[in-house]
């Protein structure tokens, strides 16, 4: 839930960074369609893949790995200076952040007992929702401060660090996902089985 929220705090700050930036460094206003087309396709490209990551032995390593790609590509966004490089990066952002947000969740669900899965999806909810209003509400007054671009790469490498050690406190000791777990048990309650004991 951790990274989840993460993921949703770079994306809300995205969304309005990629305005600023255009208008401040990479062609004013008519950049903004083209960048917000990129974030857009990248998110429908990773449909292709996201399935298979997230079903990966070790989902946590590919979450940070996500993550890491998540954050460099908005840092390199930042430093672009001309749109034909900035849209390449905010596509991949785009890819990278649905592909994050997917594995997230797959792994909450792997985490959560039954009895409290609605619970923690209440509160998953409610803490995305705030994490991308304020990625959001602090993306102007922070632009204003250090530029649209130093900004937006000050937030992506405090976002990669974050993620860093979230997702290190969970890699090596995953639960496996449910279905293997019920594969596991029925296999061992078959006729056969129970002959054996």
């Amino acid at each position: 839930m951790t990274v989840a929220v993460i993921d949703n705090f770079l994306y809300g700050y995205l969304v309005v960074a990629l305005v600023l930036l255009a208008e401040r460094g990479l062609g004013g206003s008519d950049a903004v369609g083209p960048l917000n087309a990129g974030l857009s396709g990248g998110a429908l490209a990773a449909m292709a893949v996201v399935n298979r990551l997230a079903s990966h032995r070790r989902p946590a390593l590919v979450l940070f790995a996500v993550m890491a790609v998540f954050a460099v590509a908005i840092a390199l966004l930042g430093l672009s200076g001309s749109l034909p490089p900035a849209v390449v990066f905010v596509t991949v952002a785009g890819a990278a952040t649905l592909i994050a947000e997917v594995i997230a969740v797959t792994l909450l669900q792997r985490a959560a007992p039954d009895d409290v899965v609605a619970r923690v999806f209440g509160v998953y909810d409610q803490l995305n929702v705030g994490a991308i209003a304020v990625g959001s509400l602090i993306a102007g007054p922070l632009a204003d401060r250090l530029g649209a671009g130093t900004a937006i790469v000050t937030v992506a490498v405090g976002c990669l660090a974050a993620s860093s050690i979230a997702t290190a406190r969970m890699r090596g000791r995953q639960r496996p996902a449910r279905h293997s777990v019920a594969v596991t048990a029925s296999a061992t309650s078959t006729p056969q089985g129970r002959r054996r004991h």
